[in-house]
């Protein structure tokens, strides 16, 4: 579902059907014919970590271009959703397809509504401000005059730093079905 992570579906006939199928019905076959469902996860992140490191000197020049440093008291205004289209071979071994900046949310079978909905929810709850993070933001604020790209005041870093542990505890309180891929815990 997520890089790094994966949710159970149920295993029921309406999940397993058509041309798509649940992580977890996968994970079971390559398990049940003589594969590991788990060697092949693990391949399949290391992949999609080795794609996420390639393409972030961009991802932080265009975060630079749309959200300036001036303008940025806490360093991770904006969040993206990427999706990952992942082959396996005859021997179980990952290689990405295709990685969709804008993928589609449309949700044409149950499985695909409960994979979607589930990273939807989850992502905005991970990324939803707490109160206590909406007031830091709005003193950090004050620290800074108009054009003035940072502050080097003790308190405006310290501050700052305590933002940022917020917003970490934010995310992995609510990662539910995801699993941080990069750094590794």
């Amino acid at each position: 579902q997520d890089v790094g992570g994966h949710t159970e579906q149920p295993s029921g006939e309406i999940y397993n059907t058509g041309i798509k199928r649940s992580l977890s019905y996968i994970r079971k076959w390559l398990d049940d014919n003589g594969f590991s469902g788990a060697k092949m996860w693990e391949d399949m992140r290391q992949a999609i970590v080795k794609t996420l490191l390639a393409a972030a000197p961009s991802q932080v020049h265009a975060y630079r271009l749309c959200v300036p440093e001036s303008r940025d008291t806490c360093g991770f205004s904006c969040f993206t959703v990427l999706g990952f289209d992942v082959m396996l071979d005859q021997q179980a071994n990952p290689s990405i397809i295709e990685v969709n900046e804008l993928p589609s949310f449309d949700a044409d079978s149950p499985l695909d509504h409960e994979v979607k909905f589930g990273v939807l929810r989850e992502s905005f709850l991970m990324v939803s401000p707490t109160v206590q993070e909406l007031r830091q933001l709005k003193e950090l604020g004050s620290h800074i005059t108009p054009g003035q790209k940072s502050s080097t005041d003790p308190k405006y870093i310290k501050q700052r730093q305590e933002l940022f542990d917020l917003r970490i505890a934010q995310e992995k309180e609510h990662m539910k079905l995801c699993k941080l891929a990069f750094p590794v815990e």
